[in-house]
């Protein structure tokens, strides 16, 4: 299983702020998965959470990663990243 977190561009600001924003939520995400048993992978614009190679299942469903990784996407008021429009979420089941 694998969730994807499309980072949406908020089209008022540049391709560089939008990037580095993006690079800070990976980082962020990375960080607070370390010791969860994950793949995280990018391809801009997304974020991909997997399970790792070695584990049978996911350990947490998509809306526990996401009460998890939520602050990576946030400002302290609580507001998305200006340089974000939106945040997609898809789970992809294993074919």
């Amino acid at each position: 299983m694998k969730y994807r977190y499309e980072i949406i561009k908020n089209d008022e600001v540049s391709d560089d702020e939008y990037e580095n924003a993006f690079r800070c939520s990976v980082a962020s995400v990375e960080s607070i998965l370390y010791d969860y048993n994950v793949d995280v992978t990018t391809d801009l614009p997304s974020i991909y959470i997997s399970q790792n190679k070695n584990s049978d299942e996911m350990p947490f469903l998509l809306q526990q990663c996401n009460d998890l990784i939520k602050g990576s996407f946030i400002n302290a008021a609580g507001n998305l990243f200006e340089e974000f429009k939106g945040i997609a979420l898809t789970e992809i089941k294993n074919t």
